[in-house]
């Protein structure tokens, strides 16, 4: 569960970068690691989305200023009980979890600052902890969907940076996150979609427009998870919202985008009766 790239730097800062090299590097560590471990599926995959969902829940109470010790416990184990109840129970056991922990998160004092971000954290790691679980665990689809969502997150992620850093221009959300383009935005779908449509050629894909419809809506998802994770950082006063991974910043700042895409991939499969992609 990661992500090799930031969407773009700031339009300002389309010189050279310090930083792109320990990114292309730590990216090249890390992908193949991700594709290995969701290849194989079964307990590894499992602890892979446990370790990122709790790292990812610690990063997102330090980012939203949440210090009840019961909520930071909270979004910490929320990803590890997930993937306990999920691999033990099925969907409906790990939905069950994931209702009792939304659920807790609304106790206590109700003056309690923060009161709302522990409640928001847990839907927002857990409803992608579920969904990603359940995408995998298809014995027919689950591998190759996993490693097409992982491709389409990723897909999107380069072809804005690429974009957004080679043309520039118009800010896309000034107000959310100054450095996103809409030419990167565009930049991100069009290459998500174009790779698709040649992957779909070169197998003979019979569904083809399915296909780069699929990677439409997904790559349009992971730009809204950025933009997101943009918004709560810029809420928050917060640059990155961890400093884990060298020159990428935290898990969150690698996963945003796959946070939106999972739920909309499952959505998807559910919709269309588990058709494959």
């Amino acid at each position: 569960m990661t992500r090799p790239a930031d969407a773009q730097p700031p339009a300002d800062q389309k010189g050279s970068n310090p930083e792109l090299t320990l990114r292309v590097l730590t990216a090249a560590v890390l992908v193949p690691i991700a594709l290995l471990v969701a290849w194989a599926g079964g307990i590894w995959f499992a602890l892979l989305v446990a370790a990122g969902t709790a790292l990812a829940g610690h990063e997102w109470s330090k980012l939203c200023d949440i210090d009840r010790p019961a909520a930071v416990a909270l979004l910490i184990v929320i990803g590890p009980v997930l993937a306990i109840a999920q691999s033990t129970g099925g969907p409906a056991a790990s939905l069950l979890v994931l209702l009792l922990a939304l659920l807790s998160t609304f106790g206590g004092e109700k003056s309690t600052p923060n009161r709302i971000w522990p409640a928001i954290g847990v839907a927002y790691l857990g409803i992608p902890t579920v969904a990603i679980l359940w995408v995998r665990a298809d014995l027919q689809i689950g591998q190759v969907t996993l490693i097409y969502l992982f491709a389409v997150v990723w897909l999107t992620d380069i072809g804005a940076y690429a974009f957004g850093r080679t043309i520039g221009g118009p800010r896309l959300a000034p107000s959310i996150s100054p450095g996103k383009t809409w030419a990167g935005a565009i930049g991100g779908l069009f290459l998500a979609v174009a790779v698709t449509l040649l992957a779909a050629w070169i197998m003979g894909s019979p569904r083809p427009v399915g296909a780069i419809a699929l990677a439409f809506y997904l790559s349009i998802a992971t730009q809204c998870g950025d933009l997101f994770e943009s918004w709560v950082k810029r809420r928050f006063g917060k640059k990155d919202s961890g400093t884990i991974i060298p020159g990428h910043g935290g898990v969150l700042d690698r996963i945003d985008g796959l946070l939106f895409a999972a739920p909309v991939m499952a959505a998807i499969i559910i919709a269309n009766s588990g058709a494959a992609p």
